[in-house]
């Protein structure tokens, strides 16, 4: 039996042992977390927000990264990653409750490596917004509180 690092390339034949990677493909630089917000919370998010990702497959690991874009189409059908770990309340046909609207962000993950690559997991996120006076939360609240005809 033999052990060595099979992306180095110095072996032609060797055994593999379970789990072992034998490839990448991509660059860990290029991925990107969906991140879905309600529509009454994108209001809140500013341009390249900070943000903090934790993935149920990492429980004990917080990553950082930054916001990049926020779609301008909602969200027509929820990704079933999300679905299956009920993040994301649906009715019967997969798409989202008719009480919420909800968006897409990418966020991009700023310390990530290969031994951290949770791909297709699902998490929480927590993005940092700017401040805002008690008057501008208070009518925020009201707004998405109570029906007013003004």
């Amino acid at each position: 039996f033999q052990s060595a690092d099979v992306l180095d390339g110095t072996r032609s034949a060797f055994w593999l042992q379970p789990q072992t990677q034998l490839c990448t493909v991509g660059e860990y630089a290029d991925l990107r977390a969906l991140v879905c917000v309600r529509q009454s919370d994108v209001a809140l998010l500013s341009a390249h927000a900070d943000a903090s990702l934790r993935f149920d497959s990492l429980p004990s690991d917080v990553l950082t990264g930054r916001l990049e874009s926020v779609s301008g189409t909602a969200l027509q059908t929820v990704p079933p990653e999300l679905i299956v770990a009920q993040q994301i309340p649906t009715d019967a046909t997969g798409a989202p409750e008719t009480g919420n609207v909800w968006y897409p962000l990418s966020v991009r993950p700023m310390n990530i490596g290969s031994s951290t690559a949770p791909l297709y997991a699902t998490g929480t996120a927590s993005l940092e917004t700017a401040p805002a006076s008690i008057w501008a939360r208070l009518r925020r609240w009201v707004g998405l509180t109570f029906s007013l005809p003004f």
